[in-house]
């Protein structure tokens, strides 16, 4: 049997405006080290399966074919990470992990500051 892959999908969500729309920056100014930190204590295999690890700040991703991530695939299981929450981002967080169990992804861990 061959073993599945392993997708880890670390997200740093953004948060809503007012108007309910997800802010975006388009340019960072100082790179989040959060994403960075928890992709480098992913290990590279888990039992036999590879681990792809994908990272995504939301503040700065104009482009939203990042949520193709958060589909299910075939012979593939996926992870969502979402990282970094503080209070003001949570309901952006749950959205995400909600629309990722929607699609087909099994697992999400939400972690960060809530306050």
């Amino acid at each position: 049997m061959t073993p599945k892959q392993l997708r880890v999908v670390l997200i740093k969500p953004s948060k809503y405006a007012a108007d309910g729309s997800v802010e975006r920056f388009g340019r960072g100014f100082m790179p989040n080290g959060t994403l960075s930190h928890i992709a480098s204590m992913t290990p590279g295999s888990v039992r036999a399966s590879i681990v792809d690890v994908r990272t995504i700040d939301e503040c700065i991703e104009i482009d939203l074919d990042y949520l193709r991530l958060l589909h299910g695939d075939p012979g593939t299981v996926t992870l969502l990470g979402i990282v970094g929450v503080q209070s003001h981002q949570f309901h952006r967080a749950l959205d995400l992990a909600a629309y990722g169990h929607l699609h087909g992804v099994e697992h999400a861990v939400i972690g960060g500051r809530i306050r």
